[in-house]
């Protein structure tokens, strides 16, 4: 991202932007790629508390950035990649965007940097942009859907278990849930169960949502789950402890042993502001406010869930809502997108991709 950024938007200043509407706008058409528009809404400020844009920083400004804004992600990354049941899966994620990026700039630039910038010349950021996305997509599909095939393959059983069985393998019995919960939880932090395998979720999210059926046996959530924490501590009950939206009911308060009787990530939301003071600048890390995330979130109690076309491009509705939508919307409207960066350009979100948000730290592991 931050080579994508130091190549593509050198002779960028903010007069050429307009502030960007939030990712949560209706209006998706209005949002360039999602790399300029993190970018674009970073937020900076100057010595004396006024903002200011990245765009108008100076290239030797910009550098400095960059390197910090480099090191932050990276260590936000670390944890995740460490762990040792999806660590392995998460990084290979990573690395095909990666791979897809390096391709695209070789083939470019042919070993020749003074073809790589009449390319970037010649192309809109967009343009370049759509040239990664479009290879990320089509190897994301391939691995998944040769993971699920293999998966039914190996173990024919888990598309006849019933998943309300305690015998899947992330049952966490409720009352140690509560227990948990009730010694690490905070008001707004988010709960994530992810399906053991990144895979399995964004193919069930991304390119065929109907096939959840047939996963019935895999976990609570076959594609996984995420939501808002109602209570902090030892004011959590059993009772309308979450906050997300299932299917079949849309919208509502979840009890823990209905609905988190599984393993799974408590997680808190933060983001960065830059303070620039030239060579001491830094971080100041910032979160939300969890009362208005979970007001905004409870007012669209009793919206439907999203299915059918609905819930593949979910995250243009507001009509309906998915567990990841409900939660993402939540805290994007008071300013923290949680979806992670590089796939935002996908029209729903899965759970794997608020897990790998830079603005989504874990602080539990409910087991």
């Amino acid at each position: 991202m931050a080579k994508f950024i130091r190549i593509t938007t050198s002779e960028l200043k903010s007069t050429h932007i307009n502030r960007l509407k939030s990712s949560a706008s209706e209006n998706t058409d209005s949002l360039l790629n999602p790399i300029v528009e993190e970018f674009a809404n970073l937020e900076i400020v100057n010595e004396s508390g006024s903002k200011i844009s990245f765009f108008d920083l100076s290239d030797s400004d910009r550098e400095i950035f960059l390197d910090q804004w480099v090191t932050a992600c990276a260590a936000d990354m670390t944890p995740k990649l460490n762990d040792s049941i999806i660590g392995k899966e998460l990084e290979e994620y990573i690395q095909i965007q990666n791979d897809a990026f390096d391709e695209v700039m070789a083939e470019l630039g042919n070993s020749d940097t003074s073809n790589l910038k009449i390319s970037f010349f010649r192309l809109s950021s967009n343009e370049l942009y759509n040239m990664i996305s479009s290879r990320v997509v089509e190897r994301i599909k391939q691995k998944s859907e040769a993971y699920a095939s293999e998966l039914l393959q190996k173990k024919p059983e888990l598309s006849n278990k019933l998943k309300g069985s305690t015998s899947y393998p992330d049952y966490v019995d409720p009352n140690r849930v509560l227990e948990q919960l009730r010694n690490h939880a905070d008001r707004g932090n988010i709960l994530i169960n992810l399906p053991g395998t990144v895979w399995l979720s964004a193919y069930l999210f991304y390119f065929d949502p109907l096939a959840i059926t047939k996963y019935i046996g895999i976990g609570k959530y076959p594609p996984g789950h995420v939501s808002i924490v109602l209570q902090s501590k030892t004011a959590i009950n059993n009772i309308d402890a979450m906050i997300s939206s299932q299917n079949g009911q849309g919208v509502i308060k979840e009890d823990i042993s209905s609905y988190w009787v599984c393993k799974s990530h408590l997680c808190y939301v933060k983001k960065r502001v830059w303070q620039w003071r030239g060579f001491k600048s830094g971080f100041k890390t910032v979160y939300p406010d969890a009362d208005k995330v979970i007001e905004y979130a409870e007012s669209q109690i009793g919206k439907p869930y999203c299915t059918g076309w609905d819930f593949v491009t979910a995250k243009s509705r507001i009509n309906c809502f998915i567990c990841t939508t409900i939660t993402w919307r939540s805290f994007d409207r008071k300013g923290f997108n949680i979806h992670r960066l590089l796939a935002r350009w996908m029209p729903t979100i899965a759970p794997a991709d608020i897990y790998l948000s830079d603005h989504v730290v874990e602080k539990h592991k409910i087991e």
